[in-house]
């Protein structure tokens, strides 16, 4: 080969890789465009995805906070027993106790109720009675001013305490031998002959009692100690209410102890009665109040 066709050859060469070198300098370049453009893209993309997230984010905190708000109209303001929505019907519970011991404060005796499990009992207001069970010697003994043919007064309910009685008939009475008009308390229990007959003041008849009340479960005493029946009476014979409501969880038991205040010259055992409602489910009442 001579030299005029190499150096011709190695200028076509030179001339390729020149042009080699600016093809793919061209393409590097618009390579590089493409993959800013593409970047920018991905940042725009991603600028969206975080705004589109804050957004729902937002609106996700905003649902939950409307939800809080709405579950907390919907929740009952709970400031009594009586706002705790349940159903309930009227209940009477009785607690029988063993019949009395004739002596003054012989023994304490003591009985119970239990409150069944169908849910909370709720006092209102509650009640002594005294239930005469038999005489204590013969037909007609112990009981004051007794008919010859009488019947005996078994099964009578009396009150627990002559209280009632005593601010209602002194000075009222019509007897002229016990005092007309004017008696006293001792001519009201008096016992002794008049005009030959044995005559009984008509408070002998009425024992005085005295109770303690107890919650099974809990142990609570809602008496600090033993309370004449008298205070367990409200105005004419009507029942004592409760200050405020009370209740006894399901399950547990009313439990009552009582003694007489004064001799009993006949058979008798007391019935102490709570008036209320009942609420059916299992409602934890202490925890609904907030306690």
């Amino acid at each position: 080969m001579s030299l005029d066709n190499f150096l011709n050859s190695f200028e076509g060469y030179l001339k390729d890789i020149a042009s080699d070198l600016q093809n793919h300098a061209l393409s590097q370049s618009q390579l590089n465009h493409t993959l800013l453009m593409l970047q920018q893209q991905l940042n725009i993309q991603k600028g969206l995805a975080d705004s589109n997230l804050k957004n729902l984010s937002n609106e996700t905190k905003d649902v939950l906070k409307n939800m809080k708000h709405l579950a907390e109209m919907l929740v009952p303001e709970i400031k009594t027993i009586e706002d705790i929505p349940v159903a309930k019907h009227p209940k009477w519970f009785m607690v029988e106790l063993p019949e009395m011991p004739p002596t003054l404060n012989a023994d304490i005796v003591t009985s119970y109720v239990n409150i069944n499990p169908e849910g909370p009992f709720v006092i209102s207001s509650i009640v002594p009675l005294f239930e005469v069970t038999r005489p204590q010697s013969d037909s007609f003994g112990g009981f004051a001013n007794p008919v010859a043919g009488g019947s005996q007064p078994i099964g009578r309910i009396l009150p627990c305490t002559s209280f009632p009685m005593l601010v209602n008939s002194l000075g009222r009475t019509t007897a002229a031998g016990l005092g007309y008009n004017t008696p006293s308390l001792w001519q009201l229990n008096a016992t002794g002959l008049i005009g030959g007959t044995a005559q009984w003041g008509p408070l002998a008849d009425i024992p005085e009692l005295e109770f303690q009340i107890e919650i099974g479960g809990s142990g609570r005493f809602w008496t600090n100690q033993y309370v004449p029946a008298a205070a367990f009476y409200g105005t004419q014979g009507n029942p004592g209410y409760l200050g405020c409501l009370g209740w006894v969880d399901r399950a547990d038991r009313l439990i009552i102890h009582a003694r007489n205040i004064k001799p009993i010259g006949y058979g008798g055992r007391a019935l102490f009665i709570f008036h209320g409602y009942q609420m059916l489910g299992h409602i934890d009442i202490a925890k609904a109040l907030g306690y």
